[in-house]
């Protein structure tokens, strides 16, 4: 009688014996058999891992949120990116602040509804003197609140720290450094936990500058007058993120 391998029961013929097709054909469905009831097995453990979902919005304006399930979701808010003054070829202005973070887990009923608000961006004032706009506040329902960037502010605090949450920032502030003559000036615009903030120079009578990334980030001073200079602070952000 032939030799079997010791798990799985293959043919081993002796050395003597001539090659047998059958015992070919009873081993490959041995083997097939085997390999079929391990992909089995691990699709079924891959069935039970979890996976997470995420949802976004980054365009200003409401929305509704229907939860899927029943579960815990994690929600972050970013508020719009504040607004500045104009400047002039000669005289730099305040630029605006980043919008707040906020972070915190609420539970929801399936089929539950909530409205989720994406802050505006703030305004570029008309004019040195001010009337730049704050940027709007992003929420989730009345769980969660970001505020928006402050307008018109220098080298201070944003101070727009959210009232309620688990992990709760206030938006970075900007930050101006006047050079040795009022026609010169550099300045950072304020960013948030997703904006990036944005180098501003003034020179040569006109400020050059580069467009703002993330949701959040501030805008800098705008000399309005000079050609195809527009420039806006960014919209704010709501993510949820939950176990599908």
């Amino acid at each position: 009688m032939p030799m079997q391998t010791a798990h799985y029961k293959l043919i081993k013929p002796f050395q003597t014996e001539y090659y047998n097709v059958d015992d070919f054909n009873k081993n490959a469905d041995a083997i097939d058999a085997a390999l079929n009831t391990v992909a089995k097995n691990a699709d079924a453990a891959l069935a039970g891992i979890p996976s997470l979902s995420h949802q976004i919005w980054q365009s200003s304006g409401t929305y509704t949120f229907t939860a899927p399930r029943a579960t815990t979701y994690l929600v972050e808010c970013v508020g719009g990116g504040g607004g500045c003054t104009s400047s002039s070829s000669t005289t730099g202005g305040n630029y605006g602040g980043g919008g707040a973070y906020v972070r915190t887990m609420v539970t929801l009923n399936a089929g539950q509804s909530v409205t989720v608000t994406v802050g505006v961006p703030g305004a570029v004032a008309a004019s040195t003197a001010g009337g730049g706009t704050a940027g709007g506040a992003s929420s989730f329902g009345s769980f969660a609140t970001a505020p928006g960037g402050l307008a018109n502010i220098n080298n201070t605090s944003s101070n727009n720290m959210p009232s309620a949450g688990e992990i709760r920032l206030p938006g970075k502030p900007a930050y101006t450094d006047m050079g040795s003559s009022s026609s010169y000036s550099t300045g950072y615009t304020g960013s948030s936990q997703y904006g990036t903030p944005t180098l501003f120079n003034l020179g040569d009578q006109n400020f050059s500058y580069t467009g703002q990334t993330g949701a959040g980030a501030g805008v800098g001073a705008i000399n309005l007058s000079a050609t195809g200079r527009t420039v806006n602070a960014t919209a704010g952000l709501v993510m949820i993120t939950y176990v599908a």
